[in-house]
């Protein structure tokens, strides 16, 4: 019961609202590859900004550059003031630097231009779904996710973020409903086997959990949330030494709750593995 407790603090870190280096490299790696720079690796992202010059500024504030990236945005107001999908740009820009009260602002002005312009658009629905998560208003979150979906059903990303809400709050088979839908368009991303994984960890099988966590290619199970809810997943097996190597190997964060989740899981695996050296003696 501790671990699950320690399993679903993690839930509320995993969806998009996290930038966690990775270097996926193409869309059967990554679902939200056409709509998001959020899993982009530095190099993805300049290939991108040539690829199309008007997202050259979100892509730059995407890769650390903000102030450059803001100022690139500042430039084409005029010929933006109408378009909602330059003011969801400028909010990300805000978000990325941390200023999120300023993002909420324009992902706000980005639907109401959208809707004085009688367009359809729901990127801007689905960020403002994040930036309620970040307040703990999760009823009110929820509601924006299923807004964005409701406009674009084809729109990944929210989908995503719902998968991750559903496990956080139990609601486990409709989080696996999720990622088996998402698996169809990226079936090698990893934050999906991951997520298939988790929600099997939490339906109790954990035979169908483990064997989704070993089709994640190696070189992502080192990523910190992927593997932190597989340690959690062998530790629930009672496969202590692999839960430990696992989260012993995983890559630093900057994420705290990663860091803080990955710590407590870490003391739980010790003492079973200094148990059992009693049990031995």
């Amino acid at each position: 019961m501790k671990a699950l407790l320690i399993m679903a603090m993690l839930f509320s870190i995993s969806c998009s609202q996290y930038k966690i280096e990775t270097d996926l490299n193409s869309s059967k790696e990554d679902v939200l590859s056409s709509e998001s720079f959020l899993r982009y690796s530095s190099s993805r992202i300049e290939k991108a900004i040539k690829a199309n010059a008007s997202l050259s500024g979100v892509a730059l504030c995407h890769n650390g550059e903000i102030a450059k990236g803001q100022e690139l945005l500042k430039k084409d107001l005029e010929k933006n003031k109408d378009n909602p999908d330059y003011w969801n740009q400028v909010g990300t820009c805000f978000y990325l630097a941390h200023q999120f009260v300023k993002a909420e602002y324009f992902y706000q002005l980005s639907i109401q231009t959208a809707n004085a312009n009688k367009i359809k658009y729901a990127p801007a629905h689905n960020n403002l779904g994040v930036i309620y998560l970040r307040q703990r208003h999760f009823e009110t979150a929820f509601a924006e996710f299923n807004q964005a979906l409701k406009i674009k059903r084809s729109f990944q990303t929210p989908r995503y973020n719902l998968a991750h809400l559903y496990l956080q709050f139990g609601q486990n088979q409709k989080a696996l409903m999720e990622f088996n839908y998402l698996a169809r368009y990226a079936p090698n991303d990893p934050g999906i086997l991951a997520g298939i994984a988790t929600s099997y960890t939490l339906l109790g099988d954990l035979k169908k959990a483990l064997s989704f966590f070993s089709k994640i290619p190696r070189k992502f199970v080192s990523r910190p949330d992927v593997a932190t809810h597989y340690a959690m997943a062998l530790y629930l097996a009672k496969d202590y030494e692999k839960a430990f190597l696992v989260l012993k190997n995983r890559q630093p964060t900057q994420i705290k709750a990663i860091r803080k989740t990955g710590k407590r899981l870490l003391k739980l695996i010790e003492a079973e593995l200094e148990n059992q050296k009693l049990a031995q003696r």
